[in-house]
């Protein structure tokens, strides 16, 4: 087991895509150069911020230390702020320092702005050594901040080294790591990459922070293996048992109050107590994504771009495979006999219908999805995806939102409509083409079966064809355009 663990910070412990690509497209702008997609600013996360205006623009020394200046100017401000811890991180750095192994960070960005990044994270406390680069120029390279950091954890000792590992996303990390010959990490949720980082000579490869712990913490007991498989399934069951207790408390204390109303008129209001219940989980549910997924300035982002953002073709794409998708499995659905199934499904379905047409696409294209967005893949797959592969979270999350439904029609639509969401969220890595999908699939369906005519003529074996190859086609452009963005 490694007695040293240095780390790095950008693309390792945080995201801090929008603080420094923000800022190095406002230095660029001040030289004239236009970059409107932050996606072709990634290769400056890591590297030395003079070297990557040197390489990426043809700056010259000069240029490249005026380009820094100017991107300091946002930075120091404002984008130092623009950053997301990645999930689990905390409670990695708190299991590694009460393990007593000692930790490091050791960053090439300015060691200034790094105290104050891991302060903002209440991350500080956790690290006996924190170097960086200096706003002077000296320690520009990251063999130099290695350099650095081992001497302040081992001092002149070299027998030591071997007790070390250096965890980075890049290859500057693992390049680092090997000046001095100690093993190296590489993560590969961050800005390098498997091929970067293989080519580097990487110890080992990490893809969740989960299997980071499992490098450094090795489970030594069956005891522990036992706890950490309980911890687990707390962190993932734990936001539904409390979704369910909320929703189902409002609806006991509604039944209280009101058990001699009618039945008719029982049914209809259950549905607004229902989603009442949601609007009071939802708080709690934010607040679990936001611990998870969005650092402050980030929900803040979600809100205030979210509009915008529904005017691109991206998001009427999505609508479009939301639709498509939902009609097509209802109506399939439609076709199989099974008589039990059928009769559970009528009886929840007499339940949804009761309300008015406007009261329902509010609670159904709009409550509830959100709700059960944050819940199923803002708080559920997201966890998921940290202890398990993509893979296997997907269809994971999207049958435990399946078997959340009750009956079994439902809980089959929930599981092939909740893997399509999942999968959407991890491709984009964007909460909202979730919420987008649920919405128009909610909607989609509730307006057709709520007007009796229209599902009656819509429904037909042709159109359930026509509507499956819109959705695989809808499918396949919407991933291209998300994948090329």
């Amino acid at each position: 087991m490694y007695q040293y663990v240095l780390f790095d910070l950008d693309g390792t412990l945080t995201d801090p895509k929008i603080g420094i690509c923000t800022s190095v497209q406002y230095a660029l702008k001040d030289v004239g150069i236009e970059v409107e997609n932050l996606d072709l600013l990634e290769p400056f996360i890591g590297p030395p911020l003079k070297d990557s205006f040197m390489k990426y623009y043809h700056m010259s020394a000069e240029e490249a230390d005026q380009a820094i200046a100017k991107y300091r100017e946002r930075f120091s401000t404002i984008g130092l702020y623009e950053n997301t811890m990645y999930p689990g991180i905390d409670r990695l750095l708190k299991k590694l320092k009460e393990s007593g192994i000692i930790l490091a960070i050791a960053s090439s960005k300015p060691t200034v702005f790094v105290e104050k990044i891991l302060k903002h994270f209440e991350l500080y406390t956790y690290f006996s050594v924190v170097v960086g680069s200096e706003l002077d120029g000296r320690r520009g390279t990251k063999e130099e901040v290695v350099e650095e950091a081992l001497f302040q954890l081992c001092g002149n000792k070299k027998e030591e080294y071997q007790s070390c590992v250096m965890i980075g996303d890049r290859k500057f990390d693992v390049e680092g790591a090997k000046a001095y010959g100690i093993d190296s990490i590489g993560v590969t949720y961050g800005y390098g990459g498997k091929e970067e980082l293989r080519k580097a000579g990487v110890t080992y490869l990490a893809d969740r922070v989960e299997e980071l712990e499992q490098f450094l913490l090795p489970i030594r007991s069956v005891r522990e293996k036992v706890r950490n498989w309980l911890r687990i399934i707390k962190e993932i069951l734990g936001p539904v048992l409390m979704y369910w207790l909320i929703t189902n408390t409002v609806m006991l204390v509604f039944a209280f109050y009101f058990r001699g109303m009618e039945e008719t008129r029982f049914l209809s209001t259950s549905v607004v107590v229902n989603a009442l219940g949601s609007i009071v989980a939802i708080p709690f549910l934010w607040r679990q994504f936001g611990k998870d997924s969005l650092s402050q300035s980030k929900r803040k982002h979600f809100f205030r771009v979210g509009v915008v953002e529904a005017m691109k073709i991206q998001t009427l794409l999505l609508f479009i495979l939301g639709a498509s998708s939902a009609l097509a499995l209802n109506m399939l659905f439609s076709y199989i006999d099974f008589p039990q199934i059928g009769n559970d499904y009528k009886q929840v379905e007499a339940v949804q219908y009761s309300v008015s047409l406007p009261v329902g696409i509010v609670i159904y294209g709009l409550i509830m999805p959100f709700a059960e967005e944050l819940l199923f893949r803002g708080i559920v797959f997201t966890r998921m995806k940290q202890y398990f592969k993509a893979v296997y979270a997907i269809p994971a999350s999207a049958l435990l939102f399946g078997i959340y439904h009750g009956n079994l029609q439902q809980a089959l639509y929930g599981f092939l409509m909740g893997s399509l969401m999942a999968y959407s969220y991890w491709v984009s890595g964007k909460f909202k083409n979730a919420l987008i999908l649920h919405m128009a699939a909610n909607l989609t369906v509730f307006i057709i079966t709520f007007v009796g005519n229209a599902e009656t003529h819509i429904n037909n074996p042709m159109n359930c064809f026509i509507f499956t190859i819109i959705f695989f086609f809808t499918f396949f452009i919407s991933s291209e355009l998300e994948s090329s963005s």
